[in-house]
């Protein structure tokens, strides 16, 4: 076939082209496009296709004369694999099969663990290697008797009696050296009677709950909004990656230990609470009289923004001197716009910040 010669009309395989054309995206490297093909099969699906591919005979249908594909592990019906025979795959789940054992039992397990040898039969070879190791020296069955006695005995004997937060009600009927227990919570306890009278186990399970909780627990004022407060305060003044660390902590402003470390048995938040009292309102914040001082009860109190706004640091100073004012400062006492424009004169010339 020549190269330019075209194929529209002619039948390759199931498929005939009914239009040619060129891609509409080029090629990375040598950018060009490639010649495709658009060819209906005898299905009545339409494809599209490289040309190349039907000239070569690549390509002679959509996919629909693939032959099906095989369920997963269908390969292994009618293998046998030590006691076991694959007769089916699981429904479920195509990873798992279903075998026939030799002792007549059906046994659903995983593919790959037949293939590997972990599994050999459906539990019946390993219920006949724990048969053969049983023990049949009578000197030490025996002595295993002796043992669960004396269990059965300690067990009867402590029936009635309190071990910390249990009271023994009963022996077990199913467990040798077992009992049954009622927690002073209301639960029951079942478990081995030696485990209570060594004293590893004083409860159903309360009383260590309990521990963790009260060995975790520190003042529960999480979540009041003097926590958030505090929280921010230690934020800004000690690490270092707060947004507002250059302004607090890195120019010198630390927090008291009374407030960081706690005192007299409280943490460092129950002080701050104690010292300033609780927020007033929402707008309150807490707010340093000394510009410049630590945080510590006798530099703090709680202000509102207004109040906060008095007292902050120098700024840049206007050259106007009809609005000479503190940069930052409410417009009504600075003389400026609400929008607070700020400009500095220096020499004739004005820089709008």
């Amino acid at each position: 076939m020549a190269q330019g010669e075209s194929i529209v009309g002619r039948r390759f395989g199931k498929l005939i082209v009914i239009d040619e054309f060129r891609s509409v995206v080029a090629q990375p490297i040598s950018g060009r496009k490639h010649l495709l093909a658009k060819a209906k099969c005898e299905c009545g699906t339409e494809i599209i296709t490289a040309r190349k591919r039907l000239i070569d005979g690549q390509r002679m249908h959509c996919g629909c004369s693939r032959r099906p594909r095989m369920v997963q592990n269908e390969w292994m019906i009618g293998r046998r694999y030590s006691k076991l025979t694959v007769i089916a795959v699981s429904e479920a789940n195509p990873k798992r099969v279903e075998c026939r054992c030799d002792c007549g039992n059906n046994h659903i397990c995983r593919a790959i663990d037949v293939r590997g040898g972990s599994v050999k039969s459906c539990g019946c070879l390993r219920g006949a290697a724990l048969r053969g190791r049983r023990v049949t020296n009578p000197n030490r069955l025996a002595y295993y008797a002796k043992l669960r006695q004396d269990a059965c005995d300690s067990a009867a004997s402590i029936v009635g009696r309190t071990f910390g937060r249990l009271s023994i009600l009963r022996t077990s009927t199913s467990v040798p050296g077992a009992v049954v227990a009622r927690c002073e919570c209301g639960a029951f306890w079942h478990g081995r009677a030696s485990t209570v009278t060594v004293g590893a186990v004083k409860s159903c399970g309360c009383l260590n709950r309990e521990m963790t909780v009260a060995r975790n627990y520190r003042h529960g004022l999480s979540h009041t909004a003097e926590y958030e407060v505090w929280r921010s305060m230690l934020k800004r003044c000690l690490n270092p990656k707060s947004a507002g660390f250059d302004n607090y902590g890195g120019r010198g402003i630390r927090v008291c230990d009374r407030w960081l470390l706690g005192e007299d048995g409280k943490s460092g938040l129950e002080c701050f609470i104690a010292d300033l009292g609780e927020r007033p309102t929402p707008q309150h914040s807490i707010h340093r009289m000394d510009n410049d001082g630590n945080y510590e009860p006798t530099n703090c109190t709680w202000a509102t923004r207004s109040e906060q706004a008095k007292c902050q640091r120098p700024g840049f100073r206007f050259g106007d001197p009809l609005r000479t004012a503190v940069r930052g400062r409410p417009s009504f006492e600075a003389g400026l716009s609400k929008r607070r424009r700020r400009t500095i004169v220096t020499d004739r010339t004005a820089l709008s910040l």
